[in-house]
This record gives C-alpha cells, structure tokens and sequence, in this order.
C-alpha cells in the first residue's frame, strides 16, 4: 500500500549545492544512462543516480515503473492509449511498454478489455 508522502523529500546535489523536492511534486523520472531526469511542473533536474535506486525509494509512494526508462507519479496521470501516457503539466507523452500495459491499466484502475481505443482517466 502507497504511503503518504505529503511531507517526503528527495535531497540531491545540483549545481554544486543540495536541493530538496517533495516527491508528490514529482511527475515523473526518466533514466538517461548513469543520470536521471526530475520532471517537475516547472523545473527539471538531472542527478547521478540510476533509475533502479531511484525505483527502490519510491515504491511505496504511488510511483508507477511503465518503462526501462520511466518510473511516473499515478497522482499526475492524465490519459492512456496502448503505447503512450500522457501527464499532467507535460506536453510530450510518454512511451509505456507493452508487457507493462495491463499491469499500469491495474495499477490506474483501467478496465483492461478494452483494444484499440484511447483510454481516457482523470484523477483530480
């Protein structure tokens, strides 16, 4: 079960000083070999930490692994169709593999009998 994690923080080094973000502020984190992208609303971060660790510390806070490179926060989820998510606050959908499709559809609570069509969630 997800914990809370109003109150949670990832701490980094960014430009040679320490940076907190909440992680329900979180939208997604993408892998990019040894870095990491932070997606924010509106601010990104890249840090030196490998997706897999990354993965490990927020398992228990509603994030979403629907990718090699994608781990995504449900609470930002906006839509699904069979090979893309799209977020709120981010333009550019985001690829989801197919062996992960029924486990996100589970996962986001999406009937999963559905082929061929747009899915459509909204979480406010």
């Amino acid at each position: 079960m997800a914990r809370p994690f109003k109150n949670s923080k990832i701490v980094f080094k960014w430009n040679n000083k320490y940076e907190e973000v909440f992680v329900n502020q979180v939208i997604y984190f993408e892998a990019g070999g040894p870095y990491t992208k932070i997606q924010l609303k509106d601010k990104t971060f890249e840090i030196a930490k490998g997706l897999k660790e990354i993965e490990c510390f927020c398992k228990n806070y509603n994030f979403i692994r629907i990718h090699k490179s994608y781990l995504i926060n449900k609470k930002y989820f906006r839509k699904l169709s069979n090979t893309k998510v799209y977020m709120r606050y981010t333009q550019m959908p985001i690829p989801i593999s197919v062996r992960k499709l029924n486990e996100v559809k589970l996962l986001i609570n999406i009937p999963t009998k559905i082929k061929n069509k747009v899915l459509v969630t909204i979480y406010d």
